[in-house]
């Protein structure tokens, strides 16, 4: 019995050991960061504007790779058959669940391990200033007074299109005629152009009609009113139990070794506490934030769960 104690307990000392030199020679070489959307993108230079800042707390390279494609399933894949030593990162948002909720891929954010979760932008349910919704009631009401006679412009099975099925969904079951507009731009446009009565910006997407008299923003699908738009209620408020949020996480390969995956999001919670950092994100009124282990797998499994939710509002989600 002796004899196997003494067994064990080298074995527990060299993978000790081992584990701490898999984080002691990390990294060495430079790290590709997928980005699975085109250049230019939110999400491109929310990348970008952290990348001098990895590379200076990592010591090596750290080299953006965009790779667009079928709603962010073509890099995400990328990543998920890369090798598991720490040296390939995904980068995604709510693209992740919304494309397994619809059953547009076979994985979802279990298949990773999950480094960090780091910013949040929430998304606001929007009007055109002179329309008669002031409020989700009032929209709502309408909705089911008529249904499918109000025009939500959305890209269709998109983080705009599930947000405002879902909130329809637990609002009473208010039907809209969902027309394909597009992305944010596209969804101002028809909104501006009366082709569209409501539609869904991001907090990002909005602020250049914050001080504007051509929208009016009636709910933020968040748990708390948004800092810039503090007279904007939550649909909450409203009696709609809502979140959904561009919540921002990084991950990497399962199988990559703890240490390397705590060294990755060690710097990015530096980052998320360095001012200069925290001003840049807040300019593009995008929320910094950070969250890594348990809490951060809470908070997926929160959004994987809404999202399934709001694919099935939709009519979209898995058969």
């Amino acid at each position: 019995m002796k004899t196997t104690a003494r067994i064990l307990g080298v074995i527990a000392l060299l993978a000790s050991f081992i584990g701490t030199a898999l984080g002691a020679d990390y990294p060495q070489k430079p790290i590709r960061v997928i980005v699975p959307l085109a250049a230019g993108g939110g999400s491109d230079i929310f990348a970008r504007m952290l990348q001098p800042g990895l590379q200076q707390d990592l010591g090596v390279p750290v080299v953006i790779v965009n790779v667009p494609g079928a709603g962010t399933a073509i890099g995400s894949r990328q990543v998920l058959t890369a090798g598991s030593d720490g040296y390939t990162v995904l980068l995604n948002h709510v693209a992740l669940h919304s494309l397994y909720a619809l059953g547009k891929t076979d994985f979802s954010y279990k298949d990773f391990a999950v480094v960090a979760g780091t910013t949040a932008v929430p998304n606001m349910i929007a009007v055109r200033a002179d329309s008669p919704y002031k409020s989700l009631a009032d929209l709502f009401g309408a909705a089911k007074e008529k249904p499918d006679s109000i025009v939500a412009g959305v890209n269709i099975g998109a983080p705009n299109h599930l947000s405002i099925a879902l909130a329809a969904a637990r609002g009473g079951g208010a039907k809209f005629r969902y027309v394909q507009t597009g992305g944010a731009t596209q969804t101002v446009t028809a909104l501006l152009g009366g082709q569209a009565a409501v539609g869904v910006l991001t907090t990002a997407d909005a602020a250049p009609f914050r001080d504007t008299n051509e929208l009016r923003f009636i709910a933020v699908l968040d748990d708390d009113r948004n800092a810039d738009y503090p007279d904007v209620p939550t649909a909450k408020e409203q009696g709609v139990d809502v979140r959904m949020v561009l919540d921002y996480y990084w991950y990497m390969p399962k199988g990559t070794p703890q240490e390397r995956i705590d060294r990755f999001a060690d710097a990015l919670e530096k980052l998320m506490n360095d001012e200069a950092t925290r001003k840049s994100l807040k300019e593009l009124l995008i929320d910094p934030t950070f969250t890594r282990g348990k809490d951060a797998e809470a908070a997926l499994a929160a959004g994987l769960s809404a999202t399934q939710d709001a694919a099935k509002a939709a009519g979209l989600g898995k058969k």
